[in-house]
C-alpha cells in the first residue's frame, strides 16, 4: 500500500506494509528502508523486519553486493513474503552439517578427518534443530556439558569449528541474522604440557616398537613432525602434499596441509635417511606410510604406541609428546629457540619458549657477565668487613687460587670434551642401534610396510 502525502509543496511517499504481529486494531505501520554501512574492509546492512526486529549483519567486499542483498530483502518485505522465505530458508543443522563438508571442508582442502570429528560431536548434539533455533545460551550449554568429560582445548575446539560453521551458513545466505557464537569466549587452557624423553628412554621405547610404528616413532623423533604431516608423506612431490627429497636432503611439509599454513623444510638425519631407504615402495600408490589392508594412510598406531610404551616403562606419555621430545632434545643440545621455531613451525615465538628453561646455562652465564662488578657494588657497605676478609684471604691464597682455578677451567673444558664425548658416544650408539635397528627392521618389521 502506498500513501502519498504533501507538505509545503514537497511530496512523500510511505511505503505500508501489513504488520505480522498486529496489535489489536490493526493500524499500519510505515516501513523505513534499511541501510548500508562498512565495517574495516566489509560492507554490511542494516533494517528492521516486519516483527521490528532490528538486523544488522556483514554482507560483503563489495558495497553494490550489500545493496543489491538489501533491495531483495526490501522487496520481501513490501510483498508479505519476508517470513515465508526466513522459514522456507531454515535448515536442519545436521542437514547443513552435510553441505558443510562437501562444499567447504573437501573443498577447502581442510583437514577432512579432524573436522568430521568435530563435526560429528556437534551434530549429536544439535541434531533435530533448525540453525534458527540453536540461540547463544544453547550454545553455552553445550560448551558446559562437553567441558564435563573433555578438556578445555577441545570444547574451545568444537566452539571454533561451529561458529566456522555459522559464518558460512550467513555467507551463503542459509542464516540471517547475527552469528548465535558472537559474545562467547574461548576456555582458557592450559596447553604448557612439555613432558620429554631422555636419550636412553628414546632408545628404549624404539626398541620395543615394530613395522609401521617403529618408523613413525623414528620419524616423529627425527624431524618433530606433527602426526597428520607424518601420515601424509610421500615419496615424491605431487600437487598438494608432503615429500621426502633426497635430493637436498629435506623433507618438505607443503604450506597448504600444515597447520599453520607455512611452507617449512626439514633436514634429515643420517639415521632416518638410512630408515627411509630401507624402506619398501609400493607401485600402487605414494605414499610412504599405508595400512596394507586398506591400502590407504594409516589411520593411528594407538594400540602399538601403548604397547610399546608400556613395554619400555614409560608412564604418562602421548605421541604428541614425541614432538617435545625433538625440540627439547634441540634445546639442551644448545640450538637457539629462533631455530627450533623455525623446524617445528610455530608462527609466534611463543609456543617455542616452553622449552627455554631447559637451557639454563646460559641464564646462568648471563648473570655471572654483571656478578664482576660484586666488589665495587659491596664498598662502604655493612658488608664491606667481610669482603674484605674474604679479599684479603683470596690474596693470600693468590697462587693457589690461580693454580687451581687454571686445573678447574682445565677439568671444565676436559670435562666438556668429555661430556662432547658422552654426547656423541650416545648419539653415534643411538645410530648405530638405530642402523642396526633400521637394518633388521628393514628386513623384518619395515617388510611389513
Amino acid at each position: 500500500m502506498i500513501e502519498i502525502s504533501s507538505v509545503w509543496g514537497i511530496i512523500t511517499v510511505n511505503l505500508l506494509v501489513v504488520d505480522p504481529i498486529r496489535k489489536k486494531g490493526g493500524n499500519l505501520r510505515s516501513f523505513e528502508m534499511g541501510t548500508t554501512f562498512k565495517r574495516g574492509k566489509k560492507w554490511g546492512i542494516n533494517y528492521t523486519d516486519p516483527s521490528g526486529r532490528q538486523v544488522r549483519k556483514l554482507i560483503s567486499s563489495y558495497k553494490e553486493s550489500a545493496e543489491n542483498v538489501l533491495k531483495k530483502i526490501e522487496t520481501e518485505i513490501v510483498e508479505g513474503k519476508y517470513f515465508d522465505i526466513q522459514k522456507a530458508k531454515s535448515i536442519l543443522f545436521e542437514d547443513f552439517a552435510k553441505l558443510y563438508i562437501e562444499n567447504y571442508v573437501k573443498l577447502e582442502n581442510r583437514n577432512l578427518r579432524n573436522n568430521h570429528g568435530l563435526i560429528k560431536n556437534l551434530v549429536n548434539h544439535f541434531q533435530g534443530r533448525t540453525l534458527d533455533k540453536i540461540d547463544n545460551l544453547a550454545i553455552r550449554q553445550f560448551m558446559a556439558k562437553r567441558r564435563e568429560k573433555v578438556s578445555p582445548a577441545t570444547v574451545n575446539r568444537d566452539y571454533s569449528q561451529l561458529k566456522g560453521m555459522y559464518n558460512r551458513a550467513i555467507e551463503w545466505g542459509m542464516f540471517f541474522g547475527m552469528n548465535p557464537t558472537k559474545g562467547i569466549k574461548p576456555l582458557p587452557e592450559n596447553n604448557e604440557r612439555c613432558r620429554w624423553l631422555t636419550i636412553e628412554e628414546q632408545i628404549r621405547l624404539l626398541s620395543f616398537c615394530s613395522g609401521h610404528t617403529w618408523l613413525i616413532v623414528l620419524i616423529a623423533l627425527q624431524t618433530g613432525m606433527r602426526w597428520g604431516e607424518i601420515v601424509k608423506l610421500k615419496w615424491r612431490q605431487s600437487q598438494l602434499s608432503h615429500y621426502v627429497d633426497f635430493n637436498t636432503g629435506n623433507i618438505v611439509i607443503h604450506s597448504s596441509l600444515a597447520k599453520t599454513k607455512e611452507s617449512r623444510y626439514i633436514p634429515m638425519t643420517n639415521v632416518l635417511r638410512l630408515a627411509l631407504r630401507d624402506v619398501p615402495k609400493n607401485p600402487d600408490h605414494d605414499y610412504i606410510i599405508v595400512n596394507p589392508e586398506t591400502k590407504k594412510p594409516l589411520n593411528n598406531i594407538r594400540k602399538s604406541f601403548a604397547t610399546a610404551l608400556k613395554k619400555a616403562g614409560i608412564d604418562d606419555f602421548k605421541f604428541h609428546d614425541l614432538r617435545h621430545t625433538f625440540a627439547s632434545t634441540l634445546v639442551r643440545n644448545g640450538v637457539d629457540l629462533f631455530k627450533v621455531q623455525k623446524l617445528l613451525g610455530h608462527t609466534t615465538p611463543k609456543m617455542t619458549q616452553r622449552y627455554a628453561h631447559l637451557a639454563p646455562s646460559d641464564l646462568k652465564e648471563a648473570i655471572e657477565k654483571i656478578d664482576i662488578q660484586k666488589d665495587n657494588l659491596l664498598y662502604n657497605s655493612k658488608f664491606s668487613d667481610e669482603t674484605s676478609e674474604k679479599m684479603d684471604s683470596r690474596q693470600k691464597h693468590s697462587g693457589m687460587t690461580v693454580e687451581v682455578d687454571s686445573r678447574l677451567r682445565g677439568n671444565d673444558s676436559v670435562g666438556v670434551g668429555n661430556d662432547g664425548g658422552s654426547v656423541g658416544n650416545e648419539d653415534s650408539g643411538f645410530r648405530r642401534n638405530d642402523n642396526a635397528s633400521a637394518g633388521n627392521d628393514s628386513g623384518k618389521d619395515l617388510a611389513q610396510i
